[in-house]
């Protein structure tokens, strides 16, 4: 649920920005994204009782 709080907001502020010809903010707030939702699933995937986390912590 929380990758939802930060991109329903943030979609479209940032086809708003492109739109309005504001790229730097539009490549901002999209760069923001793809960096959150890495983070999110990486974290998801060092869950205990995950594979990645056997692998990364051992057992």
């Amino acid at each position: 649920m929380l990758p939802q709080i930060h991109v329903v907001p943030g979609l479209p502020l940032a086809v708003w920005r492109a739109h309005t010809h504001l790229v730097t903010d539009h490549r901002r707030i999209m760069i923001l994204m793809f960096a959150g939702a890495l983070v999110v699933a990486g974290l998801f995937t060092l869950l205990p009782g995950r594979i990645m986390h056997h692998v990364v912590f051992g057992t």
